[in-house]
């Protein structure tokens, strides 16, 4: 259950890493007003991305242990 969340986690990550690299280049170059824009929205995605990857590597080594203990 908790293993999927953390593959989950780190597809997000590289989604957000890769999508961010192609589109970048593409807005600057057709329209240098974007950049600004762009560059704000890759932040937080990543932000967002890190978080997931945190959250799940956090839920996947707990899976194993129960809440009685």
């Amino acid at each position: 259950m908790f293993r999927g969340s953390h593959f989950n986690a780190y597809n997000l990550a590289l989604l957000g890493e890769v999508h961010g690299e192609v589109h970048w280049d593409l807005a600057n170059a057709q329209q240098p007003k974007l950049f600004v824009g762009m560059i704000l929205i890759l932040i937080f995605a990543e932000a967002l991305a890190l978080y997931g990857l945190i959250v799940g590597i956090i839920l996947s080594s707990r899976a194993g242990q129960s809440r009685a203990e």
